[in-house]
Order: structure tokens, then sequence, then C-alpha cells
């Protein structure tokens, strides 16, 4: 009976180391092995094999956390693997202890996993900008068109006010209505023509027509007429230069004489000086031969006031 016992101890004892080995050889890694040998059970490698999905847990919401925040390195899978603690791991091949919690083929798939994710929101988040932005500027396009539509039609309409009132002005001047109350006015007022070239041209025979220029007095005659002395305007100076004048102080004055009538001698006598400038319209009535200082003959025209202004 002592042998059947013993044969049966040593069957189980046997059968243990069997167990044993089998555990030791294909459960527990020869480097797990080493630590429980040496007393480094507290590891942190021996703590995760016991920990595993608390590991990954942690691991995988420190990646989250880092790709969440944008943290620089967020976009590289074994950057991101290795930034969270897991720098056991290598992508050469290499069987790091740490691979027998957390694979880095796991790792890094997860990892581009979210990298992909954070992609995605980014380009949406971009889109979206680029399209709250066309919008803004749609709404400010169409708002300055608007504007734009507005404002033309309100130059529109004041230039139509404008042509209204000039016409009513118009008609209201040419039919003695209402006084010029300027030169404008007056040429308007009497449908005067520009007799600027009268001066230096004078008709052969006067036409009796309204004409207005300007000029300054040259002269004052007793007989409640002056001599005007005219010299050319910019525009009428332009043309001249082109015919060969080189300045206006080359070019000889031209003289025309003017009638002041009763109506306008108080404002004339008044208001006139040698030399002043003055503007005027009013019919043309005659001409009047003069000698020049050199002893040139010439011909003034001769006109009657119907406005004067004197500057």
């Amino acid at each position: 009976m002592c042998t059947s016992n013993a044969n049966r101890a040593l069957i189980n004892l046997n059968s243990t180391m069997q167990i044993a080995e089998i555990f030791i050889l294909r459960v527990i890694p020869l480097t797990m092995l080493v630590m429980i040998v040496t007393g480094c059970q507290s590891t942190p490698i021996y703590q995760a094999l016991f920990n595993r999905e608390e590991v990954i847990a942690s691991a995988k919401s420190k990646m989250k956390l880092m790709v969440d925040n944008r943290t620089n390195g967020y976009n590289e899978p074994v950057s991101l693997c290795k930034s969270n603690g897991l720098d056991y791991l290598t992508d050469d091949g290499r069987k790091e202890p740490f691979n027998i919690v957390y694979p880095i083929s796991d790792c890094k798939s997860y990892a581009q996993s979210l990298i992909s994710k954070a992609n995605e929101e980014d380009l949406a988040a971009k889109l979206k900008m680029e399209a709250e932005k066309n919008e803004k500027q749609r709404e400010e396009d169409q708002r300055r068109a608007e504007e734009a539509k507005i404002k033309k039609a309100e130059i529109a309409a004041e230039e139509a006010e404008r042509k209204r009132q000039h016409k009513v002005l118009t008609t209201k001047l040419k039919s003695g209505k209402v006084a010029p109350k300027n030169w404008r006015q007056a040429i308007i007022a009497f449908s005067a023509n520009d007799g600027a070239f009268l001066a230096s041209a004078p008709k052969i025979r006067p036409d009796g027509k309204i004409y207005s220029t300007q000029g300054t007095i040259a002269l004052g005659n007793k007989d409640d007429t002056f001599i005007a002395k005219w010299f050319p305007t910019d525009a009428q100076f332009l043309v001249m230069r082109r015919l060969g004048a080189r300045s206006r102080s080359n070019l000889e004055p031209r003289y025309y004489k003017v009638k002041v009538p009763k109506l306008l001698r108080k404002e004339y006598y008044e208001k006139a000086k040698l030399g002043g400038m003055f503007v005027f319209v009013g019919k043309y009535v005659s001409n009047e031969d003069y000698a020049t200082t050199n002893g040139q003959n010439k011909s003034m025209p001769v006109f009657e006031a119907t406005y004067l202004q004197f500057i």
C-alpha cells in the first residue's frame, strides 16, 4: 500500500512539474521569470501583465488627449505611441517586453485612427471657416451692391432734379420773370454766343446778335463807354500756341468797346476800375476804327451791354 501511495505521489509530482514547466516556458516570458526569481515583481512590466486592459486604456487616453490638443508630433503614429509612456515599443520588428501588453502594430493602428479622425475634423473646420468667410464676403458684396444701387439712384435723382431746376430757371430767365444773378445766368437769359473771337476779328457787318466775353478795362471814356482789352483764355491760348504763339506776353492785345446803358451805369461807376477784370453780355451793334501805338489801323467791335459783372 505504501508503494502504491508513493507511486501515486510521484505521478502527481511529475504532473505538477509538467504543468509548471509549461507555465514557465510558454506562459511567462523569460524576462518575467528573471524578475520573479530576483524579487522584481513590482516592475511596470510585471504589473502591466496583470493590468493589461488598464495599461492599454491609459495609453489610448493619453494619445487621444495629445491628438485632441494637437500637441506637437500628434500626427505621427510612432511618435504618438512613444510619447505616451510606451517608449519600449519599436518599429523595427524587435520584440520588446512591452509588446506583450500593447503590441506596436496595435498602437500604431489606433494612433492612425485618431490622426485620421483629427485630420477629418480639421478639414471640416477649415471648410466651415471658408464657407463662413465666403458667406460673409457674399453678404458684404451684396450690401455694397445695394449701397451702390441706392447711391446711383440718389445721384440720378439729384441729377434729374438739377436738370429740372435748371430747365425751370432757364425758362424763367428767358421769359424775364427772373433777373440773372451771375454771368452764366445772363448768358442763358439772353441766349448769348461766345464773342471772344470778335475782338481779334470783327465781322465786316455787325450782326446785332448777343455775345458774351471777358476782359480788362483799358480806358474809361466820358460818354459812358469804355475800351476793354482782351487776352486769350487758357483753352484759346493752347490753340494759338499750336499755331506758333510762344507765350501770352508776346500776343498782341485785342480791343473792343462797351457802351454802358443807363440801367447799368450806377453799378459801372461804383465798381469798375481801370485794369480791373469784368465779364459781360451785350449786343454787337457796330465796329470802330482805331490806330495802334505802332501806327497800324485796326477795327474793334462795339457792344451795347445788357449785363455787366466786375471782378
